[in-house]
């Protein structure tokens, strides 16, 4: 990543196409890597966790970046003073 950084540095600073050519070489190097880590991370985590379901849907919402929504609901009142929920 660091070499990426330099050579995207380089290529703009330089505005040259071959170094530009290089920087793009590296990103796409970098960033198949930083996939195949992903799939690798995830499917030894689905593997660890085959027989525990609640675990593999927590693995499966992180991998598709699915947040959970913790939302607090206030109580409601009516006008009568009843707390409806």
């Amino acid at each position: 990543m660091i070499n990426r950084d330099k050579l995207k540095k380089k290529a703009i600073s330089s505005n040259n196409s071959e170094s530009l050519s290089a920087y793009k070489q590296q990103r796409n190097f970098v960033n198949n890597k930083i996939k195949k880590a992903k799939k690798a991370y995830f499917q030894d985590e689905l593997n660890r966790n085959v027989n525990n379901v609640k675990e593999t849907w927590k693995i499966l919402n992180n991998a598709l970046g699915k947040k959970s929504d913790n939302i607090e609901i206030n109580t409601l009142s009516s006008d009568s003073g009843e707390i409806l929920t």
